[in-house]
């Protein structure tokens, strides 16, 4: 992930490895509205 911008990263672990939940859905923006979205 190369970006200069925040982001939340929504991951899981595996066998020691981590991987992001799907290869294409696995960040997202930073912002406070993000956060409170995910708190819903």
């Amino acid at each position: 992930m190369d970006t200069s911008e925040p982001l939340l990263v929504f991951a899981t672990v595996q066998d020691g490895e981590w991987f992001t939940l799907t290869p294409t859905d696995g960040t997202a923006p930073f912002s406070q509205d993000a956060v409170d979205e995910i708190e819903r």
